[in-house]
């Protein structure tokens, strides 16, 4: 995250990663096996496209080092390194300010493209990195401009990162107000040293216990669900086409089309009024007296329309906005929402047909690699959101990153009420995500559009 991407650093030292909030035997009793909602369904769906619950994030760094700083407005900065959609590391940076509030910077030409899933400031910059780094230690220096346009040098030397026993880390107060969000700390080492200087003045370390200076390199990712605000609108998206984003300025009247207007939307599953004609059987053949005239048989009704493809319009913090194309994919069980950028695949994978589609796991996954950064479940499946159902369907959901299983845990409950659905999602483990309960609230317009908003929700 950049969102609390790295961000959330929180093991900072000050607590040792914890061991998985889920046993194996939990584990195979609740997401095991894949279930129906369970829901009950009072009218066809409203929409085409498959109705996405919430935003799900994810970024994994093969380098991180972090720096708490003792100072008045910065809190921490972080200089992590992923590899590049080329295959070439990439550097990021992330600084923390004393209210957690956090700032991803990055080398883009349009930054806000840059994972604009996550809820975080972004500011687009150049970093120079000089890595003298061999296979006994770590040894890197990177300058850079932060926000206010003040140069930043700083130099990191340490030992490479040990493997972690336990590797979910605590999450403190970074990105407290902006995601649900679950750390992996994979190997983790405090560096032999650190200097950071902003603008030519050289920033204190925050000690931990008053002694030890908070200066680390980590191997490790970030994940979970986001705050904001988007929207969904029908249309016909080739899996080609799922990688290419639209940047729309701020200063864009709102109504502007951020892109070639889409086909028409398909009218809402099951509606008799939208459905194709009835075709007019052959008219039968001549037959003689001899020969009985065949029976004329109706032609069968038309099935449903199946679920199509779609855009959504991110509204980032810098009130600019971004649209990212997802391609619909039919499968034996259902069907795979895709969505690509340089830097991540997202997948919300559906059950059931071309009438109910039930969200049962969705998964960020940096380019290049196979092993999600996040991945979230839910047993058993979320309702189709398109669809009006009774009273409320519970879901426990679980979140894994990067490949390490149970880092946190809680339950989903989704109901509608009067022309909106909303889900709230109710962490109940580790105990620092239970500050960060989540509700999504989620519109569906005449036309199939769909507005969808995600706050905290304390």
């Amino acid at each position: 995250m950049f969102v609390a991407l790295t961000l959330a650093l929180a093991c900072g030292g000050k607590v040792k990663p914890r061991e998985s909030v889920v046993g194996a035997a939990e584990r195979a009793a609740v997401w095991g096996v894949e279930a129906a909602s369970g829901a009950i369904y009072t009218g066809p769906a409203r929409t085409t496209a498959p109705i996405l619950p919430a935003m799900a994030f994810g970024m994994t760094w093969d380098l991180d080092f972090a720096f708490g700083a003792d100072d008045d407005t910065i809190s921490r900065i972080e200089l992590g390194r992923t590899a590049g959609p080329d295959g070439r590391p990439r550097w990021f940076v992330v600084e923390t300010d004393v209210d957690g509030e956090q700032t991803l910077l990055v080398e883009a030409s349009t930054v806000d493209l840059v994972f604009p899933e996550a809820p975080i400031r972004r500011f687009a910059t150049t970093i120079d990195v000089e890595d003298a780094s061999d296979d006994t230690e770590l040894r890197v220096t990177a300058t850079w401009k932060n926000r206010a346009g003040k140069p930043v040098v700083a130099t990191f030397v340490s030992g490479h990162p040990k493997p972690m026993k336990h590797r979910n880390a605590v999450v403190e107060g970074q990105a407290r107000n902006s995601a649900l969000v679950a750390v992996d700390v994979a190997a983790k080492t405090s560096a032999f040293s650190a200097s950071v200087d902003v603008d030519g003045t050289n920033l204190r370390a925050m000690r931990l216990a008053g002694f030890v200076p908070m200066q680390f390199a980590m191997t490790q990712a970030t994940g979970g669900l986001a705050t904001g605000s988007w929207s969904q609108r029908p249309g016909s998206v080739a899996l080609s086409e799922a990688a290419t984003l639209t940047w729309i300025p701020a200063e864009a009247p709102t109504g502007a089309a951020p892109a070639p207007a889409p086909a028409p939307a398909p009218a809402p599953v099951g509606d008799p009024v939208a459905s194709p004609a009835p075709v007019a059987a052959p008219a039968p053949a001549p037959v003689s007296a001899a020969t009985t005239a065949p029976e004329v048989v109706a032609p069968p009704p038309p099935p449903p329309p199946p679920a199509s493809s779609f855009e959504t319009t991110h509204l980032l913090t810098s009130g600019h906005r971004v649209v990212q194309p997802w391609s619909v994919t039919p499968t034996a069980s259902g069907l795979v929402a895709t969505a690509t950028s340089a830097e991540r695949t997202l997948v919300y994978t559906f059950r059931g047909n071309e009438e109910t589609v039930e969200l049962s796991s969705i998964s960020s996954t940096p380019t290049g690699t196979t092993i999600p950064s996040v991945s979230v479940e839910f047993a058993p499946a979320l309702p189709d959101l398109r669809r009006p159902f009774e009273g409320t369907a519970t879901a426990r959901y679980v979140i894994d990153v990067n490949g390490s299983r149970g880092h946190a845990t809680g339950r989903v409950e989704s109901r509608w009420d009067g022309d909106a659905v909303s889900l709230s999602f109710l962490p109940d483990a580790p105990s620092w995500t239970v500050d960060r309960p989540l509700v999504s609230t989620i519109r569906i317009a005449a036309d199939g559009s769909v507005e969808s908003s995600t706050k905290l929700a304390r």
